[in-house]
């Protein structure tokens, strides 16, 4: 049931059962999700359907919207490239 955690924050948010979520505890880490709802929604959704996630944070900021695309994060409206490590 965990892979649906995201989607009951989205769904109440969305409803307006609960305020805008400022935190968010992801295992060990206490996060402020960054993004509109509209992204937070794209993001439970991958979630759920994969049940599996990449969360992108800098600091306790996490970027709901944040893509990976080849070699390059797309985060925090900037571009990151990443580098193969052996």
């Amino acid at each position: 049931m965990a892979r649906f955690a995201f989607l009951g924050v989205a769904l109440r948010w969305t409803l307006g059962a609960t305020p805008r979520p400022a935190r968010l505890r992801i295992g060990p880490h206490d996060l402020a999700p960054v993004g509109s709802e509209a992204a937070f929604w794209m993001f439970a959704l991958r979630h759920a359907l994969s049940s599996q996630s990449v969360l992108i944070t800098r600091g306790d900021h996490w970027d709901v919207a944040a893509s990976i695309d080849g070699d390059e994060i797309r985060a925090f409206g900037r571009k990151f490239a990443l580098r193969q490590c052996l």
